[in-house]
Protein backbone atom coordinates (compact mmCIF):
# COMPACT_ATOMS: atom_id res chain seq x y z
CA UNK A 1 0.00 0.00 0.00
CA UNK A 2 1.43 3.19 -0.87
CA UNK A 3 0.09 6.98 -1.08
CA UNK A 4 -0.45 9.04 -4.22
CA UNK A 5 1.88 11.43 -2.19
CA UNK A 6 4.82 13.70 -3.51
CA UNK A 7 8.36 13.32 -2.58
CA UNK A 8 11.31 15.77 -2.40
CA UNK A 9 9.09 17.37 -5.37
CA UNK A 10 9.41 14.64 -7.55
CA UNK A 11 5.66 13.81 -8.98
CA UNK A 12 6.79 10.23 -10.43
CA UNK A 13 7.39 9.05 -7.06
CA UNK A 14 5.13 7.70 -4.01
CA UNK A 15 5.60 7.10 0.11
CA UNK A 16 5.22 3.76 0.95
CA UNK A 17 3.80 3.02 4.28
CA UNK A 18 6.79 1.93 5.57
CA UNK A 19 8.80 5.05 5.41
CA UNK A 20 5.85 6.86 6.64
CA UNK A 21 6.04 4.97 9.86
CA UNK A 22 9.34 5.21 10.12
CA UNK A 23 9.29 9.22 9.32
CA UNK A 24 6.64 9.08 11.97
CA UNK A 25 8.67 6.73 14.73
CA UNK A 26 11.42 9.11 13.75
CA UNK A 27 9.40 12.13 14.87
CA UNK A 28 8.40 11.34 17.79
CA UNK A 29 11.35 9.79 19.41
CA UNK A 30 12.50 13.26 18.68
CA UNK A 31 9.58 15.08 20.51
CA UNK A 32 10.45 12.90 23.18
CA UNK A 33 13.72 13.70 23.50
CA UNK A 34 13.31 17.34 23.02
CA UNK A 35 10.78 17.11 26.00
CA UNK A 36 13.37 15.85 27.69
CA UNK A 37 15.87 17.96 27.62
CA UNK A 38 13.58 20.79 28.69
CA UNK A 39 12.60 18.60 31.68
CA UNK A 40 16.20 18.21 32.58
CA UNK A 41 16.85 21.84 31.63
CA UNK A 42 14.47 22.61 34.45
CA UNK A 43 15.72 19.85 36.81
CA UNK A 44 19.03 21.48 36.74
CA UNK A 45 18.06 25.33 37.10
CA UNK A 46 18.86 26.18 33.29
CA UNK A 47 15.08 26.76 32.80
CA UNK A 48 12.74 28.41 35.03
CA UNK A 49 9.77 26.49 35.48
CA UNK A 50 7.43 29.40 34.28
CA UNK A 51 9.41 29.77 30.98
CA UNK A 52 8.46 26.20 30.25
CA UNK A 53 5.11 26.76 31.18
CA UNK A 54 4.78 29.91 29.49
CA UNK A 55 5.87 28.16 26.08
CA UNK A 56 3.86 24.93 26.28
CA UNK A 57 0.99 27.02 27.01
CA UNK A 58 1.59 29.10 23.43
CA UNK A 59 1.33 26.04 21.99
CA UNK A 60 -0.90 23.56 23.92
CA UNK A 61 -3.61 24.73 22.29
CA UNK A 62 -2.86 21.25 19.80
CA UNK A 63 -2.26 21.63 15.81
CA UNK A 64 -3.27 24.88 14.81
CA UNK A 65 -1.73 27.92 13.50
CA UNK A 66 -0.25 30.46 16.01
CA UNK A 67 -1.85 34.07 15.10
CA UNK A 68 0.88 36.80 14.29
CA UNK A 69 0.45 38.08 17.61
CA UNK A 70 0.83 34.40 19.03
CA UNK A 71 3.96 34.02 16.88
CA UNK A 72 5.41 37.72 18.12
CA UNK A 73 5.44 36.12 21.65
CA UNK A 74 6.40 32.83 20.93
CA UNK A 75 9.25 33.72 19.12
CA UNK A 76 11.50 35.53 21.39
CA UNK A 77 10.26 33.14 24.45
CA UNK A 78 11.79 29.87 22.28
CA UNK A 79 14.87 32.06 21.74
CA UNK A 80 15.30 32.62 25.46
CA UNK A 81 14.80 29.29 26.61
CA UNK A 82 17.07 27.91 23.76
CA UNK A 83 19.83 30.63 25.18
CA UNK A 84 19.42 29.13 28.17
CA UNK A 85 19.69 25.85 27.12
CA UNK A 86 22.61 26.18 25.34
CA UNK A 87 24.45 28.31 27.86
Amino acid sequence: MVSSGRTRGRPDRVVSIGSYCRTVSQARANIKKSLMTVVVGIWLGAIKPEDASRLFGLVGGGARELSEEDADRFLPLLEALLRRIVV
